[in-house]
């Protein structure tokens, strides 16, 4: 067993499927656990991934960082495949991970996931966001940019330019695959917050129907929040972070499509 994976099991008498859960650019991975509960509960065996687990990303530029993710990514699913042969999988994932779960489903024919559900994926990302593309070049250097996120969801203080090098490689991968039919033929619930400071919503949007996946892709936006403590709007998974209310909305609409 990969020391990258945590597994959360189901009591359902009948689990629905292995929901692949990853989680964000340098956060932790127990930021999922939240969400993870809500999927337990609601009959689906969880292999939570951590980008950051044992062994880490590479160094560098962003080609071997992609390249661990990757490797990371694909053996998760190959153990729940392995732990779990007679259900489908799942993938649920957070902003990065998103890009990770998607990378995977389109470069592989022979790979598939019954649902997808994606939270804030950065398909689009809004001005400020893409400035970090004019610092890529330096990643070599190994230069790091303090990172915005609560010290009790990141994983460092700060964020390897290497590793959002790998962000846009990622998203620029992804781009290309979504073309093709792996993406159109899963069905798939993205959710954005309007107010995301990193994620265009509106230009997610337009990403979607853009590569024609309008059909079986539905793109919510997570209503106005009250957030319980101060937080990024970014991290939309969590009560704590977008409120009761919202969470609910956000829970209810994850199950229901997964169902």
């Amino acid at each position: 067993m990969t020391t990258n994976v945590a597994w959360f099991e189901t009591d359902a008498a009948e689990p629905l499927s292995v929901a692949i859960v990853v989680h964000g650019l340098n956060t932790k991975a127990s930021l999922m656990d939240e969400l993870i509960e809500v999927l337990v509960a609601g009959g689906h065996h969880c292999a939570r991934v951590s980008l950051y687990g044992s062994g880490g990303v590479s160094a560098g530029n962003g080609a071997p960082v992609r390249e661990r993710w990757r490797e990371i990514y694909a053996s998760a699913c190959d153990e729940a495949a392995t732990r779990f042969p007679t259900l489908p999988l799942t993938g649920v994932a957070f902003s990065l991970g998103s890009l990770i779960t998607l990378d995977y489903l389109g470069r592989d024919p022979t790979r598939s996931f019954k649902s997808l559900v994606l939270l804030a994926p950065p398909l689009s990302l809004r001005p400020v966001a893409q400035l970090v593309r004019y610092l890529v070049p330096l990643s070599r250097t190994g230069l790091r940019l303090p990172s915005a996120a609560p010290k009790s969801v990141r994983q460092r203080w700060a964020t390897p330019l290497s590793e959002y090098s790998a962000l846009l490689d990622l998203a620029s991968d992804v781009g290309r695959v979504a073309d093709g039919p792996r993406l159109r033929q899963t069905p798939c619930l993205v959710m954005v917050s309007p107010n995301d400071e990193l994620v265009d919503a509106a230009g997610v949007s337009r990403w979607v129907e853009a590569h024609g996946l309008g059909a079986r892709w539905t793109t919510t936006a997570v209503m106005e929040r009250r957030s319980i403590t101060p937080s990024r709007r970014h991290l939309i998974v969590t009560e704590a972070s977008i409120g009761a209310e919202a969470w609910r909305s956000l829970r209810t609409a994850v199950l229901d499509h997964l169902r």
